[in-house]
């Protein structure tokens, strides 16, 4: 099973880029990209469960008390071995602003992915169609309370779905090769899927892609383009041995 992630944030963000592998007694491992300071981000683990993050914005957002997202990414790759204790995590989570946490979970020719759409209203599960899963910066069913704001201040969201969609359509088998090249579009540039906006005319509105991940879950493999991945390759990261 094949999974990706982009990380798409300010470009005087990019000297902050971290990947490390923490390695607990036992043997159990966990390796995630993310930047200096945050527990984690996208990633996985030696069960064979990975984890990518897409921010999602709700009109209930701003509260206090909930459980921050970086915080729910550690914890899902450091405890859960399957798909089943974190889908139990994911529910019980209460969370004060929003977010959608794809899990991938493979082991052996057993396998299972799934969405979870969190807001202050509570969790939303996305199922894959047809074998897929995709996800870029909005609720795909409606939130459970509140309201999708970031549809409606940042419609390229949906336009880089619909292209990813189309990207995908009809393809016999994803694999990881596929996947590096659905990331590298630029339809829609400069807020394409290969995000180029680093010029924006406000400084807190510009954005770059300042990474781009690649997991299979079944190998336990990680590649990594450290950039905007039409112009960095994808190198392997080195990861404990199965």
């Amino acid at each position: 099973m094949c999974s990706s992630d982009l990380w798409d944030w300010h470009p005087g963000l990019a000297p902050s880029r971290v990947v490390w592998t923490i390695t607990e007694p036992g043997g159990r491992w966990l390796t995630t990209l993310t930047e200096a300071g945050i527990l984690a981000k996208v990633g996985l683990n030696s069960s064979g469960l990975g984890v990518l993050l897409n921010i999602l914005y709700c009109s209930l957002d701003a509260g206090v008390g909930g459980m921050p997202v970086h915080l729910l990414l550690r914890l899902l790759l450091q405890r859960c071995d399957d798909m089943e204790s974190a889908r139990k995590l994911m529910g019980e989570a209460r969370m004060s602003a929003s977010s959608c946490i794809t899990v991938g979970w493979q082991h052996g020719h057993e396998g299972e992915v799934v969405s979870a759409e969190l807001s202050p209203g509570g969790p939303a599960f996305v199922s894959p169609t047809d074998g897929v899963l995709l996800h870029t910066n909005h609720f795909l069913p409606e939130p459970p309370a509140g309201q999708d704001t970031l549809v409606r201040d940042y419609p390229d969201t949906v336009s880089r779905l619909d292209d990813l969609r189309k990207q995908v359509s009809g393809v016999a088998e994803i694999s990881p090769e596929l996947i590096q090249g659905a990331l590298r579009s630029h339809d829609g540039r400069p807020n394409s899927v290969c995000n180029h906006n680093e010029q924006a005319e406000k400084f807190a509105e510009r954005a770059a892609t300042l990474a781009s991940v690649v997991l299979d879950l079944g190998q336990r493999t990680m590649t990594l383009a450290a950039g905007q991945p039409c112009t960095v390759p994808y190198e392997p990261v080195e990861l404990p041995a199965p």
